[in-house]
C-alpha cells in the first residue's frame, strides 16, 4: 500500500456533492482478486467534513488495509456587485432608499442556477429629511457565497429657492437700518454686509464710516439652494450707503480772557465742541501760525478755527467756521532783594560770585538773578552792580535794580616777620643782617641805610650801622607795611685771633704715615668745619694708594675763632670720629686758645670712650714707623719750610687786621 496516498482538500461551492478518492493503483493478490475500497459520504454546502476510505478483499491470502481518512473543506464561491446611487430633493419629508434588485449588481462572478444572494441594502439610518449624502452598503444572507461589495451614495439635494435683498442707507453715528429680504420659503437665509474694499463681513454699526457697502445673503439652511438677488434684479447683492453727519458750531463756546504771568503757558480752549468737530488754534497773524501758547507778558489775538474731524462727518455749510478770542496776560509785581556781605576785602580774586539777589516768583519760589558789574569786581575801588528780571515782572521799587558795591584794602599778615639786631665778629668777609620770617606772597623787601637812605648790601668794616628793612607790595589794594629798624654790629676779637695763631703753630702740619694714608687724610679733612671758619689742603689729596709714604695735610685759618669753638662741640662732630688721635689733637690745642668752652669738656669723655680703639689704633701705626723713619728724616727740611711760610702767612694777616 506504499503507493497508495489519501490527503485533506479544499474545493469551492458549485451547488453539485463533492467527496475525495484515494490516488495511487490498488495492489493485485495471486489469486487475481482485486483490492477493492469505499467512502463515506460527502457534503454539497459551505463547510468541512471528515471522509473515511475502507478497504477490503476476499482473497485469504491478505490482510485487509487499515482504513484511511483524510478532511473535504468546501469555500464560498467568491462574487463581486456594485450598489447604485440614489438621490432624491428635500422636500422636507423623511426618506429612504429603495431596496431592491434593480438597485445592485454582479459585477465579478456567477451564481448558481437556482441560488439566489440574498442580497439586503441599508444605511446607517431608516430615515433621512435633510439635505445629506450617505454610503449604501449591501449584505448577502446566502453563506455559500463571499460577496464583495462597492458601496452607492444616498443623496438628498437641496431645494432650489429665490431670495431678493433690498437697499438700505443710514446717516453716520447714528443707529444702522435694519437689513431686509423675501422669498417664498422665510427664515431660510441671514444677510449681512460687506465691505467694497475687502470683502470681509462687517457688521454696520454706529462707527462705520461714510461709503457704500454690499448687502450679501448668507444661506442658513443647507436644505435650500438659495439665489440672492437685489430688488431690481440685476445683481447678486444690494447696496448699504452710509452718509454723513451734519455738525454745528452755533454752539461752540469761545470766549476771551486774561491772566497774570506765572512762567506757565497760557491758551484759550474752545467748549462745548460737538463730537465730530476738531478745533485748531491760530494766531490773528497774515500767516495764521499754529497758537501753541504765550508765556510773556502782552495781548494775543486767538482764532479757533473748526473743521470735521474726518469725512464722517459735515459742518453746516451756513455757518461761519470759526470764532476769535483774545487772550491778555499781565506782568506779576516783584519785589527784588539784594545778597552780598557787609564789607570786602582784597582778595586778588574777582568776588562778582559773592553778590546776587533774588525775588519771589509766582510758584512761590526763590528765583536768583545774577547781577552785571559796571568793571571786574577785584581791586579796590567802588562799583556799580545791575540786575535785570524777565520782562515779564513789574519791580515794586525800580530803584533796587542797582546797588553800589565797595572793596577796602587788605593787610599783610606781618606778624611772624621780625628784624633783630646783629653782632658779628671781624673777618674779611662780608657782614649783613635780615629779616626773619617767610614774607606773604607778592611781598618783597629792600635794605636800607637809616642815615641816608640808600641801599644797603652788607659790610666789611667793624662799627655799628643802623639798617631799615623797607617792604615793597601793592600799595593800591593792600594797607600800609610798616618799615623795621635793627642795628649791625660789627667787632674784632683780638685774644682770640693770637690764641688761634698759636693753636695753629701745633697743627699747621700733621704728617700721615703711610698706613692707609688716604682714610686718614679724609677723617681729618671731615674733623675740621672748613665751611666754618678752617680749610684743609692736602699736598696729595688726589692719592689713592694703599702704600703710598705718607700725606701732608695743611690747616690754615680762615675765619672768626668762635665759630670753629662751636661746631666742634656738637656730639656730632666729636663721637664719629674713628681716628681718635687726630680728635685729640684737636681738642687739646682748642681747650688751649678758648678755656671758656665748657662744652669741650663735656665732650671728652665721649674722647676717652674710644680710647681702647685708639691704643689699637697706635700700636697699628707704629709697627709701621719704623719703616717711615727714613721719609720722615727726609721731609723734615720741606716741613719747616712749610711751618715758616704759614707762620708768616699768619703774621702779615694779623698785622693786616690791626
Amino acid at each position: 500500500m506504499s503507493g497508495i496516498t489519501f490527503t485533506n482538500a479544499t474545493k469551492t461551492y458549485n451547488k453539485q456533492l463533492q467527496g475525495l478518492l484515494i490516488t495511487g493503483t490498488l495492489p493485485t493478490g495471486l489469486d487475481d482478486i482485486e483490492l477493492s475500497v469505499s467512502y463515506s459520504a460527502g457534503i454539497t454546502n459551505v463547510g468541512s467534513v471528515v471522509i473515511t476510505a475502507t478497504f477490503s478483499t476476499e482473497s485469504s491470502n491478505y490482510n485487509t488495509p487499515v482504513a484511511m481518512v483524510a478532511t473535504l473543506i468546501v469555500s464560498p464561491a467568491t462574487v463581486s456587485i456594485l450598489v447604485a446611487d440614489q438621490t432624491t430633493m428635500y422636500n422636507t419629508y423623511a426618506q429612504s432608499i429603495v431596496n431592491s434588485t434593480a438597485k445592485w449588481s454582479i459585477t465579478e462572478g456567477t451564481v448558481c442556477a437556482g441560488d439566489s444572494l440574498d442580497i439586503t441594502l441599508s444605511t446607517n439610518e431608516d430615515y433621512y429629511t435633510d439635505v445629506c449624502e450617505v454610503a449604501i452598503t449591501a449584505s448577502s444572507a446566502n453563506s455559500n457565497y463571499d460577496v464583495t461589495v462597492v458601496n452607492g451614495t444616498f443623496t438628498i439635494t437641496p431645494a432650489p429657492v429665490t431670495v431678493t435683498i433690498a437697499d438700505r442707507t443710514s446717516v453716520y453715528s447714528e443707529q444702522p437700518a435694519t437689513l431686509t429680504a423675501s422669498s417664498t420659503v422665510p427664515n431660510i437665509y441671514s444677510l449681512e454686509t460687506r465691505t467694497t474694499f475687502d470683502g470681509e463681513a462687517t457688521p454696520m454699526t454706529t462707527s462705520t464710516s461714510i461709503g457704500e457697502y454690499y448687502i450679501v445673503g448668507v444661506s442658513t439652511n443647507a436644505n435650500y439652494d438659495i439665489t440672492f438677488v437685489n430688488q431690481s434684479g440685476d445683481s447678486e447683492y444690494a447696496i448699504y450707503t452710509v452718509t454723513p453727519k451734519y455738525v454745528s458750531v452755533a454752539e461752540i463756546v469761545f470766549a476771551s480772557k486774561y491772566e497774570i504771568y506765572n512762567g506757565s503757558s497760557f491758551s484759550i480752549t474752545a467748549t462745548n465742541v460737538p463730537t465730530g468737530i476738531v478745533v485748531t488754534y491760530h494766531s490773528n497773524t497774515d500767516d495764521g501760525d499754529i497758537f501753541n501758547g504765550a508765556v510773556e507778558k502782552g495781548f494775543y489775538t486767538i482764532v479757533a478755527v473748526f473743521a470735521p474731524t474726518n469725512d464722517n462727518y459735515m459742518l453746516v455749510a451756513q455757518e461761519t467756521p470759526y470764532k476769535q478770542a483774545r487772550l491778555s496776560i499781565y506782568a506779576k509785581v516783584i519785589e527784588i532783594v539784594w545778597h552780598y556781605n557787609a564789607e570786602y576785602i582784597y582778595t586778588g580774586e574777582n568776588q562778582q560770585g559773592s553778590v546776587y539777589a533774588t525775588y519771589i516768583d509766582e510758584n512761590n519760589a526763590t528765583v536768583i538773578l545774577t547781577p552785571v558789574f559796571d568793571a571786574d569786581f577785584i581791586n579796590v575801588g567802588s562799583y556799580i552792580a545791575t540786575v535785570t528780571p524777565s520782562s515779564d515782572y513789574n519791580v515794586l521799587n525800580g530803584a533796587t535794580l542797582t546797588q553800589q558795591l565797595v572793596i577796602n584794602k587788605a593787610t599783610h599778615n606781618m606778624s611772624t616777620i621780625t628784624f633783630e639786631d646783629s653782632h658779628l665778629w671781624f673777618t674779611d668777609e662780608v657782614k649783613n643782617i635780615t629779616i626773619n620770617g617767610t614774607l606773604p606772597t607778592g611781598v618783597t623787601v629792600s635794605y636800607l641805610y637809616a642815615e641816608d637812605q640808600s641801599v644797603f648790601t652788607g659790610e666789611t668794616i667793624e662799627g655799628e650801622y643802623s639798617v631799615i628793612a623797607r617792604f615793597i607790595y601793592d600799595t593800591d589794594n593792600y594797607n600800609i607795611i610798616e618799615d623795621m629798624t635793627a642795628t649791625l654790629t660789627i667787632e674784632r676779637d683780638y685774644q682770640s685771633e693770637q690764641a688761634f695763631v698759636s693753636a695753629v703753630e701745633q697743627l699747621s702740619t700733621i704728617t700721615i704715615d703711610s698706613y692707609d694714608a688716604l682714610v686718614e687724610c679724609n677723617r681729618l679733612y671731615e674733623l675740621i668745619p672748613y665751611n666754618q671758619g678752617v680749610s684743609v689742603i692736602s699736598a696729595h689729596n688726589t692719592l689713592v694708594d694703599k702704600d703710598a709714604d705718607f700725606v701732608q695735610v695743611v690747616i690754615t685759618y680762615k675765619s672768626d675763632f668762635n665759630t670753629i669753638v662751636e661746631a666742634f662741640t656738637e656730639d656730632a662732630l666729636i663721637t664719629d670720629f674713628d681716628n681718635i688721635a687726630r680728635a685729640h689733637t684737636i681738642y687739646n690745642a682748642l681747650v688751649q686758645v678758648n678755656q671758656n668752652v665748657t662744652d669741650l669738656e663735656d665732650n671728652k669723655t665721649a674722647l676717652d670712650a674710644h680710647t681702647l680703639n685708639y691704643n689699637t689704633l697706635v700700636t697699628s701705626i707704629n709697627s709701621t714707623a719704623d719703616q717711615a723713619v727714613t721719609v720722615q728724616q727726609q721731609m723734615l727740611s720741606r716741613i719747616a719750610s712749610l711751618l715758616l711760610t704759614l707762620l708768616s702767612l699768619l703774621v702779615l694777616g694779623i698785622v693786616k687786621f690791626v
